[in-house]
């Protein structure tokens, strides 16, 4: 084969006698048992290293199932994926912890006849009026400015505007009859127990109240009831006078509670000077008050 011409003149010699047997019409099924025949020929080796056999269509088909089967799987897996929950990232408002709630001053009245515990209503202005320490009588009032304190009334003001709370021991108390008379008392003494207070209010100093409903107050039995001004009629009169010689007003707009506590009866008056408008804006701050409120039975003052 180092002879150039010889080599050429021998390919083109083999390539007439392929030329001379090639089929000049092409039989499918013969080609395909040529190709099958093909790819069962053991591998050829020449000079120590090894050519592979075609394989021909059935390594192809081989090869295009593996790479069909890799692509199923990785589309599976994004499917699979998809579905899976997905854990959302903490906004920073999830990260956040809770403010302190905001303070709430209490105070102790020790020297009322049974002390109690309060706490006074958040946001609001109302305040212990400074100095009243009566043992049958201690008031709160609302609003910033110094309190013009109604003399003959204990801690009522006048004024339009005026509002406030006063808790009061009612055992032993007196009450002006309506109508009065030069030749009948002035002052007439009326029953302890709750119901019968109120029931002689009505009676004796003919004061007008709503029905009384049953309620609590620092989980106790309790009345409560409101003035009815409608109703109104006497004129004069119209007050209650505690043991200690306090002096109450109930014929303005008001909300009273009445309970026994060890064997006292103590009344709670919530009160707007005004309209029935005017205790309805009051109350729901009145009312945060009157459910802080808790008796200390073991601490009344010797």
């Amino acid at each position: 084969m180092g002879d150039r011409t010889t080599f050429e003149i021998r390919l083109a010699g083999a390539y007439d006698r392929y030329l001379a047997g090639a089929p000049v019409d092409v039989d499918p099924q013969a080609v395909a048992a040529a190709a099958v025949a093909s790819a069962r020929r053991p591998s050829i080796t020449r000079h120590g290293w090894t050519l592979p056999a075609w394989r021909g269509p059935a390594g192809s088909f081989r090869l295009v199932a593996l790479v069909g089967l890799l692509v199923a799987l990785a589309v599976g897996t994004v499917w699979v994926a998809g579905q899976l929950p997905v854990s959302p990232s903490p906004s920073p408002m999830s990260t956040r912890t809770p403010s302190a709630p905001p303070s709430r001053p209490t105070g102790v009245a020790d020297w009322f006849e049974i002390p109690f515990e309060y706490t006074l209503p958040v946001g609001s202005s109302v305040h212990w009026v400074v100095g009243n320490t009566r043992v049958d009588l201690t008031g709160f009032l609302d609003g910033t400015a110094a309190p013009r304190l109604d003399e003959d009334y204990g801690l009522q003001q006048r004024g339009a505007g005026a509002r406030g709370m006063a808790v009061v021991s009612v055992d032993d108390a007196v009450i002006h009859p309506c109508p009065m008379s030069a030749s009948s008392p002035s002052r007439v003494d009326v029953r302890d127990a709750p119901a019968d207070f109120l029931a002689d209010l009505e009676t004796i100093g003919k004061m007008t109240f709503t029905a009384a409903e049953s309620t609590t107050v620092d989980g106790r039995p309790a009345l409560a009831t409101s003035f009815d001004a409608a109703r109104w009629s006497c004129g004069e009169g119209g007050d209650v006078h505690p043991f200690a010689g306090s002096y109450v007003r109930l014929v303005l707009p008001s909300r009273l509670f009445l309970l026994e506590v060890e064997g006292k009866t103590i009344m709670i008056q919530l009160w707007a000077v005004g309209t029935d408008d005017d205790l309805a804006a009051w109350l729901p701050t009145a009312m945060e008050f009157v459910e802080s409120i808790r008796f200390l039975e073991d601490s009344r003052p010797s």
